[in-house]
C-alpha cells in the first residue's frame, strides 16, 4: 500500500443560484459514468518551471490547479476560489486526497473535453436527482447553506444512499445505523474477504464482509424487522478476523467455524461500536446476542438474513437473477418463509450445490488447509501475531510476502497458480469442512410448513447429501 497521497482539487462553480455538474465518460476507471464536479490532480508542472514567489516556495497552487482544470474539463473561466471542505479514498491501493473548493463562474461557454460526456446546471433540489458520486451532494448542501449566509459545519450526512447488487437502492436515515456504518471496524470489514483469502488467492470471485452485512441489514430492513435487529444484523460479522473462517483451520475447529462468534461480545466491548450504541441507548450485550434476533439468525435448517444475503450474492456473483428469490421472502411472525414452493425449492437446491461445489468443495478445502498452514508457520516464527489477525486480509498477506521465507512465499505461489486436487479412498489429508443447508420454511394456507415436507424431491435430495457427507475421502494436491 502505497504511503503517499495523490492530491486532487475539485470546484463547485456557481452560476445564477445554480451549480455545474459534469458526467464522467463511462470509459474512466473511477467513478465512470457518474455525475461530479470540475476538477483533477496536482501535477509537478503545475508550478516546477514557474518562477517561486519566495527564495523557497510557489503560493497560490491549489487555486492555480483548479483554473486549469476548469478550462480544460468545461472550457470555463471562474472567479475567486474558497475551501469548502476535503477527503481521502483509496482508488486500490493508492490513497488519493481530494481538496474541495467553490468559485462563481465568470465567463465562457461550457465545451467539455473527452474525458467527461454532458453536463447540467443544477439547483440543489435538481442536484438530488443525478447519479452524484457520493458525498459530492452533501458538499453542494454545504455551498447552498454559505451562499446563503448560514453557518455551516463540517462536511456531514445525515443519511446514506446504497447502492446494493443483490437488492438495489436503500436510502439509511436512521442516525444510528449511519454513524455505526462510517464506523471504523465496519468499514474494516470492506477488505475482508467472504471466502477467506483475496480473490488472487482464490478460485472463485469474491464479495466484502462489508457488503454482505450492509446486506443483511437491508434484507432485514425490507423485511420489516425491528430497527435494533437491523443494528444487530449490519454488526453480525464485524468481529470476523482476517481471513475470516480460516481463522478456525489456525487456532479453531473447522468443522463448527465458531471463532468469531466466540469472540463477538469481546470485540464489541474493546471497540469504537461500545460507545456507540451507548450513545442511542442500546444494549451492547443484547446486539452482540444474535441468536436472540429470529430474523437474523436461526439454526441450521432454518431460514435466516445471514444464510439467505450469502448465498444470493453468490448467485448473483454467477449471473443468475436473484429477484426470482427476494420476492418471495416473507416475514411470518418473525420467521422467514417463502410464499412459493417451487421458489423455495429452489433456494434450497441452490444452496446444496453451492455447498457441494464450493463452500465444503475440494478447491476451498484445500485453499484453506494450505493458507492455514501458512499463517500456522508466520505465527511459529514470529512474522505475525494473533493481534494482526485484527487487521485486514492484504496487510498480512503483505507481511507475508516480505517475510521471504521459503516455505510461506512457495505456498502462497501455489494458491496463486492454482491447484491440482484429487480424492482417494486410502492417504491423503482428511480435511473437514462445516455442512451447510437449508430446509426453508414455505407459507401454505396460512400454515408454515418445511419444504422437506412438500417437495418429494427435495426431501430425497437433502437425505442423499447428508449420506455423502459422511462419507471420508483423503485429499491430495500439487500445483497445475
Amino acid at each position: 500500500m502505497a504511503d503517499k497521497h495523490i492530491v486532487a482539487i475539485t470546484g463547485a462553480i456557481i452560476k445564477d443560484g445554480k451549480y455545474l455538474i459534469i458526467k464522467r465518460n463511462p470509459n474512466k476507471k473511477i467513478f465512470p459514468g457518474k455525475w461530479t464536479v470540475p476538477g483533477g490532480r496536482l501535477e509537478l508542472e503545475d508550478y516546477i518551471y514557474d518562477q517561486k514567489d519566495t527564495g523557497e516556495h510557489w503560493y497560490n497552487i491549489i487555486e492555480k490547479v483548479l483554473r486549469r482544470e476548469v478550462r480544460e474539463e468545461v472550457g470555463l473561466e471562474i472567479g475567486k476560489i474558497d475551501y469548502l471542505t476535503s477527503l481521502t479514498f483509496f482508488n486500490e491501493n493508492e490513497p488519493i486526497l481530494v481538496i474541495s473548493m467553490y468559485a462563481p463562474y465568470i465567463k465562457g461557454k461550457v465545451v467539455l473535453n473527452d474525458e467527461n460526456i454532458d453536463y447540467k446546471w443544477v439547483s440543489l433540489e435538481e442536484a438530488k436527482t443525478y447519479d452524484l458520486i457520493e458525498g459530492i451532494y452533501e458538499e453542494l448542501e454545504m455551498l447552498d447553506k454559505k451562499l446563503k449566509g448560514q453557518l455551516i459545519s463540517e462536511w456531514k450526512k445525515d443519511s446514506l444512499i446504497i447502492e446494493d447488487k443483490v437488492y438495489g437502492r436503500e436510502e439509511i436515515k436512521e442516525k444510528i445505523l449511519v454513524e455505526l456504518i462510517n464506523s471504523k471496524p465496519v468499514q474494516r470489514l470492506r477488505h475482508i474477504f467472504q471466502y477467506g483469502m483475496p480473490d488472487e488467492y482464490y478460485h472463485k470471485k469474491n464479495f466484502s464482509r462489508y457488503e454482505h452485512s450492509i446486506g443483511v441489514m437491508i434484507l432485514l430492513r425490507r423485511l420489516n424487522a425491528s430497527l435494533k435487529e437491523q443494528i444487530a444484523g449490519l454488526l453480525h460479522d464485524v468481529s470476523h478476523t482476517a481471513f475470516c473462517h480460516v481463522i478456525d483451520w489456525v487456532i479453531g475447529d473447522p468443522s463448527k467455524e465458531d471463532f468469531q462468534d466466540n469472540n463477538h461480545l469481546n470485540f464489541i466491548l474493546n471497540s469504537e461500536i461500545k460507545f456507540i450504541l451507548e450513545k442511542y441507548n442500546y444494549g451492547i450485550r443484547e446486539i452482540a446476542d444474535i441468536d436472540k434476533f429470529s430474523l437474523l439468525e436461526r439454526e441450521i435448517p432454518g431460514l435466516c438474513a445471514d444464510r439467505v444475503d450469502y448465498c444470493l450474492r453468490e448467485l448473483d456473483n454467477e449471473s443468475i437473477s436473484v429477484d426470482f428469490f427476494t420476492s418471495s421472502l416473507i416475514n411470518q411472525n418473525e420467521q422467514i418463509c417463502f410464499k412459493h414452493i417451487k421458489v423455495a425449492e429452489k433456494f434450497a437446491t441452490e444452496f446444496l450445490r453451492l455447498q457441494n461445489e464450493h463452500w465444503a468443495g475440494k478447491q476451498a478445502r484445500c485453499r484453506y488447509f494450505i493458507l492455514s498452514r501458512i499463517l500456522k508457520k508466520a505465527l511459529d516464527y514470529g512474522i505475525i501475531s494473533l493481534q494482526d489477525f485484527y487487521s485486514t486480509d492484504k496487510e498480512i498477506i503483505e507481511k507475508l510476502a516480505n517475510s521471504n521465507d521459503p516455505y510461506i512465499t512457495e505456498h502462497l505461489t501455489l494458491l496463486k497458480e492454482g491447484l491440482l486436487i484429487e480424492e482417494v479412498d486410502d492417504g491423503g489429508i482428511l480435511l473437514k469442512k462445516k455442512f451447510r443447508y437449508v430446509d426453508p420454511e414455505v407459507l401454505i394456507d396460512n400454515k408454515i410448513k418445511r419444504l422437506s415436507e412438500l417437495s418429494p424431491y427435495f426431501s430425497n435430495l437433502l437425505r442423499m447429501e447428508k449420506e455423502r457427507n459422511k462419507i471420508e475421502k483423503g485429499i491430495i494436491f500439487k500445483k497445475l
